[in-house]
């Protein structure tokens, strides 16, 4: 980098270095399984990368690179933001040496040749990945689905409501709303009841 041992001569090179140069300086750990993969300690960093906070406020993070600022020397991570005073979030920008890379994005074929990967590897990530994120929609859409209750409300839909008062024998107009289904439905739910007591209640006389 630099002949010079003084701190100052050494932060001027780096603030004053082409881009193409300080691209391989902003450089990430790679974790454990990577390194025994690639075979590499380290890594110049990328947008799409996913990568772990170290140290700081955010420690323990896991996110998305989402912008790498070269000029800066600091890298944006998705989910680390700061709220300010009147509550919208700012993006807090993280140096590149508290970072752990956990997953690489190897959509660049530069990329995939400095590390050696085949055509054939990368194409089953990539079909590894789609089936992983296929899945994670999936259980996130059954966990959004609420449970439909078994008794009529009026979460339900009035169609649904129209074919529970059909199946109880209800006699509903083309006219009714949905309120007026529901009122029905209820009136008949309270009959029930009262004809079961009443009929628990001569079988108590009997006796």
């Amino acid at each position: 980098m630099s002949s010079s041992i003084q701190p100052r001569k050494q932060r001027k090179i780096v603030y004053n270095m082409p881009l193409h140069k300080k691209n391989r300086l902003m450089s990430s750990h790679l974790s454990e399984s990577l390194y025994l993969k690639h075979h590499k300690r380290s890594f110049p960093i990328k947008k799409g990368d996913i990568v772990k906070v170290l140290r700081g406020s955010f420690k323990g993070h896991s996110g998305k690179i989402v912008d790498v600022d070269r000029e800066k020397y600091r890298i944006a991570i998705d989910g680390v933001t700061l709220a300010k005073t009147d509550g919208t979030q700012v993006q807090f920008w993280v140096h590149p040496s508290n970072l752990l890379i956990t997953k690489l994005d190897l959509s660049d074929k530069w990329r995939r040749q400095k590390l050696a990967v085949s055509e054939e590897d990368f194409e089953m990530e990539e079909k590894i990945e789609k089936r992983e994120e296929a899945t994670e929609k999936e259980t996130k859409k059954a966990e959004e689905i609420p449970e439909k209750e078994d008794e009529p409300n009026s979460k339900w839909k009035k169609k649904e409501l129209e074919d529970y008062a059909k199946s109880q024998n209800i006699e509903i107009k083309s006219s009714d709303t949905k309120k007026d289904i529901l009122k029905k439905i209820e009136n008949q739910t309270t009959e029930k009841m009262e004809e079961v007591k009443n009929k628990d209640e001569k079988g108590d006389n009997n006796e």
